[in-house]
C-alpha cells in the first residue's frame, strides 16, 4: 500500500516556492495561488476538503487554464476579477486575475 502525501497534487503539478506566493509551472501560463498574510492559502484549503474526484476534475481545469484553454469562464461584472465555473458539485466557482502571463 502506497503511503498518501500530504501534498494533493504531487505528482500530477511541479510545485515550487517563490516568494511567499506557491506557484504552478506551466508551458505557456503561470498559476500563482493567493497567500494570506497569515500563510494561509484559501484554494489549497478549500481543494484539501474536495474528495478525490472533485481533485482530479479541479487540476485537469487548472492545467487547461494554464494551457490558455479559459473554458467555462467569465469576467465580473465591475471588477478586474474573472470567474472560472465548474459544472459539477455545489457549482464550484474559483475567482482569478491575470497579469500578463500570470494568474492568482
Amino acid at each position: 500500500m502506497q503511503k498518501a502525501s500530504n501534498n494533493p497534487c504531487k505528482g500530477i503539478l511541479t510545485l515550487c516556492r517563490k516568494f511567499d506566493t506557491l506557484i504552478i509551472k506551466s508551458m505557456i501560463k503561470e498559476i500563482e495561488y493567493y497567500t494570506m498574510p497569515n500563510g494561509k492559502c484559501p484554494y489549497i484549503e478549500w481543494f484539501k476538503a474536495l474528495s478525490r474526484d472533485y481533485q482530479s476534475r479541479v487540476i485537469k481545469r487548472i492545467n487547461r487554464l494554464a494551457d490558455g484553454l479559459y473554458g467555462d469562464c467569465k469576467q465580473l461584472t465591475n471588477s478586474t476579477l474573472s470567474e472560472l465555473r465548474f459544472d459539477f458539485g455545489k457549482g464550484y466557482r474559483i475567482y482569478f486575475k491575470e497579469f500578463n502571463n500570470t494568474i492568482i
